[in-house]
């Protein structure tokens, strides 16, 4: 069933009983949950917050701790649960859901990923996967594709504290104008000293490195499809840039085959 986002949660501290698919009743109570648009409920052919053909399933945020103990969801049936976790950003203040990956997107992060870490083995930098958080500010929680670490003082014990040195956004449709816009800023106000942006649609990275507090776009490397290059002239072929090197780790190769591995 899909996620819909309800426009009017249920009272902060009321419950109420639903009658379920087999017909049962089952009681509910809210109590202590705060309104909140985060409030979702998963539905199939029924919607709103009248009368359901099937049962609710209500997340509630992990940074509402300290309420759970005032939500009581009766388990008599297997379609009620409870989501422990969910992978959410903080983008200017506003939180902001993150939709599952495409494999092609987790193709080119974890490849990304592969190249740093098994370069950076011995070294003193730490390569960060997906879900690593990183905290910037109060208004700037963000979790990047993939990052790197020099500063163990930035390490907590579930996020990095203050800015990367390296951080890899993987566009995808819904997060491209915020990855070139509202994150792109933040990581350049805050010091990150290079910063990627990745088109698995595209085949393209684009690198800018930070100069006197601003980034500047170093270079834009891209993968040419094979009817592209058997179109080319023989000199046109040569002068096609198949490799580079990241500017902060300069004797790391990284080849634009190695990134696209797999994408379709």
């Amino acid at each position: 069933c899909p996620l819909r986002r309800y426009a009017t949660p249920p009272p902060p501290c009321g419950g109420g009983t639903k009658r379920d698919i087999s017909g049962e009743i089952v009681t509910f109570s809210l109590s202590a949950v705060p309104r909140s648009p985060l409030l979702w409920g998963r539905v199939g052919r029924s919607a709103g917050w009248g009368r359901y053909k099937i049962p609710l399933v209500f997340f509630v945020p992990a940074r509402y701790n300290s309420c759970r103990k005032g939500v009581d969801v009766m388990q008599s049936n297997l379609a009620y649960e409870f989501e422990e976790e969910r992978r959410e950003e903080i983008i200017n203040g506003k939180v902001v859901m993150m939709a599952s990956p495409t494999l092609n997107h987790n193709f080119v992060a974890g490849n990304i990923y592969a190249l740093f870490f098994n370069y950076l083995d011995n070294r003193p930098c730490t390569p960060f996967s997906d879900n690593t958080k990183v905290i910037l500010s109060e208004t700037e929680h963000y979790i990047p594709d993939m990052m790197v670490v020099c500063d163990p003082n930035k390490f907590g014990k579930n996020c990095i504290h203050g800015a990367p040195d390296l951080v890899v956004e993987v566009l995808s449709p819904k997060t491209a104008r915020n990855d070139r816009g509202f994150k792109k800023d933040a990581y350049e106000k805050h010091g990150v000293r290079e910063y990627w942006i990745v088109s698995p649609g595209e085949r393209t990275i684009e690198q800018y490195v930070l100069r006197d507090g601003r980034f500047v776009l170093h270079n834009v490397y891209a993968q040419f499809p094979q009817f592209m290059l058997d179109d080319m002239k023989e000199e046109e072929r040569a002068a096609v840039v198949t490799e580079f090197q990241s500017v902060l780790f300069d004797d790391l190769t990284i080849r634009l085959d190695d990134v696209f591995k797999r994408v379709t």
